[in-house]
């Protein structure tokens, strides 16, 4: 994980994100399954019978051509983010078409655009986000087939109307309303009961409504930055639940029941104010992912050694000062992060047993000297210990010889730490916002070093060019 890019918020609605991605050839994509994605409509029109998967989003597009029709076999189509006033009657002869993507394109004639779509009887999911609707015409009822749709509205519009129509979609999986900013959730969505993904992060709900119990089949529910101050424990009964989000709200204390969801794997409580977590949250025995950062936290219950699948964990910005010895024995932990905890103990935290433990994030914690436990880790590829008071670097932890990426940013360096200079297989180093006038002759032996940062540190042109000369092709910042 870079950790320069740590939160990143997904803004679109049900927007697939195709990672095994790998250019072709000008105009073209191949998907990880073989399946080519045409990104031109003149390329594409060369073969229209092989066409399955056209992606036109981002081209200023006004009006789509009749050709569109050749497309036969088409299942999935993307023309989010154009200027689209209409579509052409010939898209109803798309009769394989089961993906839609329309998102902003807020010209569109919504009550003839859902007549024709209605004669789409393969259609399964439609992404519509950031056309601030006001209301879904009548038409939208006949979509029976619909199994994920992502819808955002204007601020003023009528929502009863619009979740009436919602909770009649029978088949429907996925749901997508986030930022839309209503403040309850209508009782009709209850209804959905083959409802698996529930994504309504950024509205202003205060409580999650006691009939949310009745879908059974969730796996994922989102219901981060809201204004909820209450987690129901119902939710601990949704025994297929994967993935659950309640950041940034209001909490103060989280549900015991919650340690029940077996296939759990993703855990996000941060920006809260919860004081205490519940002992039971070592049931999470599939937890892969916890965020618990930005709360009022003083301790970890000692069940939390039960996390053996967990790979990152995130305790930052809380007011602990001793965590339990369980910490430095989860086995696939892969990214830690302890910043802002300054008055953090950290003799139970790091062991040699930490095999698969990559990164450690320690900024903010008023460090004047590194905890020498950091020795311990055998693999550790990134170390950041920005914004603290460090002089110096101690001797053990520059032993730490599989560290790639070491961050001493904004700390109180006055001279080059010279023990830096056994990290060998050092790549990145940043040192920015230090004092540091002087670059020493042996930064040669950093032979792997490919960027180093030095902005806002005293150091002149010649030692710039004593760098360059010393480690030919490296990247400078200053």
């Amino acid at each position: 994980m870079n950790i320069f890019i740590k939160h990143i918020f997904n803004t679109g609605l049900i927007i697939t994100l195709v990672c095994s991605l790998t250019f072709a050839q000008d105009g073209f994509l191949a998907k990880g399954d073989n399946t080519i994605v045409y990104k031109k409509l003149s390329h594409a029109l060369k073969e229209p019978n092989k066409v399955q998967v056209l992606d036109l989003k981002w081209q200023y597009i006004r009006y789509l051509p009749s050709e569109i029709a050749l497309f036969e076999n088409l299942k999935d189509l993307n023309l989010s983010w154009n200027k689209l006033r209409r579509l052409p009657k010939v898209i109803t002869r798309l009769q394989n078409l089961e993906k839609l993507e329309l998102i902003d394109n807020s010209h569109l004639n919504l009550r003839l655009l859902f007549k024709k779509l209605a004669k789409l009887k393969n259609l399964q999911e439609l992404s519509f986000g950031w056309n601030k609707l006001q209301s879904l015409p009548k038409e939208f009822a006949q979509l029976e087939n619909l199994k994920a749709i992502g819808l955002r509205f204007k601020h003023n519009a009528n929502l009863s109307p619009i979740f009436d129509k919602l909770g009649k979609l029978p088949k429907l999986e996925k749901l997508d309303m986030q930022r839309n900013y209503f403040s309850k959730m209508a009782p009709e969505l209850s209804g959905l009961r083959n409802l698996k993904v529930l994504n309504l992060h950024s509205n202003k709900l205060e409580k999650v409504p006691s009939r949310l119990n009745r879908l059974k089949k969730l796996q994922r529910l989102d219901f981060g930055n809201n204004n909820i101050k209450e987690v129901p424990g119902f939710i601990g009964g949704f025994s297929d639940l994967r993935w659950l989000d309640f950041s940034v709200n209001k909490l103060e204390s989280f549900p015991g029941r919650v340690g029940n969801l077996k296939k759990l794997k993703h855990l996000n409580i941060s920006e809260n104010s919860i004081v205490e977590l519940p002992n039971n949250i070592g049931g999470l025995r599939e937890l892969k992912h916890f965020n618990a950062s930005k709360n009022q936290l003083t301790e970890l219950p000692s069940s939390i050694k039960n996390l053996k699948k967990v790979e990152y964990l995130d305790l930052s910005s809380n007011y602990f000062k001793k965590l339990p010895k369980g910490i430095a024995t989860l086995p696939m932990l892969k990214t830690l992060d302890l910043s802002n905890n300054p008055d953090l103990s950290f003799s139970n935290v790091f062991s040699e047993k930490q095999l698969k433990l990559r990164e450690v994030l320690l900024t903010g914690n008023n460090f004047e000297s590194i905890p020498t436990s950091l020795a311990k880790l055998p693999n550790l590829r990134v170390l950041d210990l920005g914004t603290n008071s460090l002089k110096k670097i101690s001797k053990d932890v520059a032993k730490l010889k599989t560290v790639k990426e070491l961050i001493l940013a904004k700390n109180a360096f006055s001279q080059f730490p010279e023990e830096i200079l056994q990290m060998t297989n050092l790549e990145v180093l940043n040192l920015d916002f230090n004092r540091i006038t002087y670059i020493p002759d042996a930064i040669s032996s950093l032979t792997n070093l490919k960027k180093i940062s030095l902005r806002y540190n005293p150091i002149s042109s010649r030692d710039i060019r004593k760098i360059k000369a010393a480690i030919p092709g490296i990247k400078i910042i200053r």
